[in-house]
């Protein structure tokens, strides 16, 4: 028993003292190591909670408006553009729009006044529920809000008011100041 002590004792003295030889060039390749790997970590937790919100907000129900623009036999745009009541946006460009894919952001408490401010002044449920005459290769533009008086969807063709086209120009104005988030 004595001698396996001592020979603890060795070892534990041995190797504080081949510890204490490091030299500082050896320390400060440790340290910058140890800061690059703390920044990696950093960064794939950033990651993991932007694809979690992500997640999340894919799955969301709470939807404020969407409005979106169909295809054409031409070049005209074609997107998706949602917002959620709790101030998740997501826009999703197919054809002929700046950015192709799916992007996500987050609006600020001043955005989503301003939408409610859009919606209001267009007097939104005012609109028909349609207006078409029955052409072909017309784009349609959907717009559906679930506002204080309900859900109401407006697709337009042909015939439309002015303060529809309104509305869907400072629908897409809004979509153009965001900072979206690309989704992979």
């Amino acid at each position: 028993m004595k001698y396996a002590l001592g020979i603890l004792l060795v070892v534990f003295l041995y190797s504080c003292k081949t510890g204490a030889n490091i030299s500082n060039d050896e320390l400060t390749d440790l340290r910058a190591e140890n800061s690059y790997l703390n920044s990696k970590v950093d960064s794939l937790e950033n990651e993991l909670q932007r694809k979690l919100d992500t997640d999340k907000l894919l799955d969301h129900d709470s939807i404020l408006f969407t409005y979106r623009r169909t295809p054409c036999l031409g070049n005209c745009s074609v997107f998706k553009f949602s917002v959620y009541q709790d101030g998740w946006a997501t826009y999703e460009g197919k054809n002929y729009v700046d950015m192709i894919g799916v992007y996500t952001a987050r609006l600020s408490q001043d955005q989503l006044n301003k939408i409610h401010r859009i919606f209001k002044s267009s007097f939104f449920y005012s609109f028909k529920d349609e207006y078409d005459d029955s052409r072909l290769d017309i784009p349609s533009m959907i717009v559906e809000y679930h506002g204080p008086q309900g859900v109401k969807q407006v697709i337009a063709r042909t015939e439309i008011p002015y303060n529809f086209r309104s509305l869907t120009v400072e629908l897409e104005e809004l979509a153009d100041e965001i900072t979206w988030d690309p989704v992979e």
